[in-house]
């Protein structure tokens, strides 16, 4: 069997990979819906609770999914309460966007990674007159040492939670010079404030200030140990600094804290292990990533094992992959690169893939 050199393009699709795999994750879920202009928007509220009956300590995220569509559509406040425009009330002037009778077609859920939420189905809730849709509860997917709620936050004072709450919602608009503001003034007024913390070094990112979102994400995890989002934070920020070994060192301690609610950091772990050309470690990892990831969030994984198994020459394998990566990320900025790689590795498999003359 012909073999097909893959180590000149591994180098190249690291890059795009980790580019890909971040964007991907973020398109799915991440606009916010708005009601049509000249439109009544009809306005929800419930409330967002752990299983354990108390209001999460930090902001969450609040999801409408209709006809399959994901969409986040606003953030608790700081008692777990939330009130979101959703679409508008149907009536003679209602054109293009969720209306009365699409609600029934529609559910809300709370979203926390490391938490499955409650759905509440919208059907009910087509006017006014019930606009209130109760408690979603948030149920923990494992009991591992760490926590994706900052138990800092539980001694936050007012000013600061408010400050931390105005910077996220200055972040979801992507004024990012504000939200650094307020979440500067966050961590001014209580300098344990862990979340505020990993919050400012996640808006640094999008400032291309990499070092100051390094030590941001530092000054999280010294202010909480057990808190998970600021290291999975830095796994990515190491991998984009090429810092390979460092990836993998922070990506084992977020196992070690959580081995099923992360499967982002296993896909972290794969590609600086491949970069290491530890192609058995990263070979594994990207398994890993396929067994965990149920709902198909990190389809990079299966371009990078679609990438190992051809430069072990498992073409047959590795065109599976390369398949599956395409089925599901048809539109990903590095699409027209796998198809490339795919048509390679299928010109070098001939004969060998059965079917084929």
């Amino acid at each position: 069997m012909a073999q097909l050199s893959t180590g000149r393009l591994a180098g190249s699709a690291i890059a795009v990979l980790l580019a890909a795999s971040v964007v991907w994750a973020q398109r799915r879920g991440s606009t916010v819906g708005s009601p049509g202009a000249g439109s009544t928007p009809i306005f929800l509220t419930g409330r967002v609770v752990l299983d354990d009956g108390t209001p999460p300590p930090d902001p969450v995220g609040i999801e409408r999914v209709c006809y399959g569509a994901v969409r986040a559509a606003g953030y608790t406040d700081s008692k777990g309460q939330f009130s979101i425009p959703f679409g508008m009330a149907a009536g003679p002037n209602t054109r293009r966007g969720i209306g009365e009778l699409d609600l029934s077609a529609c559910d809300l859920r709370a979203s926390l990674e490391g938490y499955k939420s409650d759905e509440v189905s919208l059907a009910g809730h087509q006017t006014m007159e019930d606009p209130d849709i109760g408690t979603l509860v948030l149920h923990r997917y494992a009991q591992g040492e760490g926590n994706t709620v900052s138990s800092t936050s539980l001694a936050a004072p007012k000013t600061a939670a408010n400050a931390l709450q105005r910077g996220r919602e200055a972040a979801r608009k992507e004024k990012w010079d504000e939200a650094r503001r307020q979440f500067e003034k966050a961590v001014q007024i209580y300098p344990k404030y862990a979340s505020a913390w990993c919050e400012l070094g996640r808006t640094l990112e999008e400032l291309h200030d990499e070092s100051g979102a390094w030590n941001a994400y530092q000054r999280a995890i010294a202010s909480d140990e057990r808190f998970i989002p600021p290291y999975v934070r830095l796994a990515d920020l190491d991998l984009k600094r090429h810092d390979w070994a460092g990836a993998i060192e922070t990506a084992d301690h977020v196992v070690k804290l959580d081995p099923v609610d992360f499967p982002s950091v296993y896909l972290y772990r794969s590609f600086a292990q491949f970069s290491l050309q530890d192609l058995e470690g990263a070979e594994k990892s990207a398994r890993q990533v396929l067994d965990l990831d149920k709902d198909h969030h990190y389809p990079a994984a299966d371009h990078l094992l679609g990438l190992l198994l051809a430069q072990r020459g498992d073409l047959s394998g590795a065109a599976d992959h390369l398949r599956a990566y395409l089925r599901l990320a048809p539109n990903a900025p590095d699409a027209a690169v796998a198809r490339v790689q795919l048509a390679g590795i299928e010109q070098s498999a001939r004969p060998a893939l059965p079917g084929t003359p």
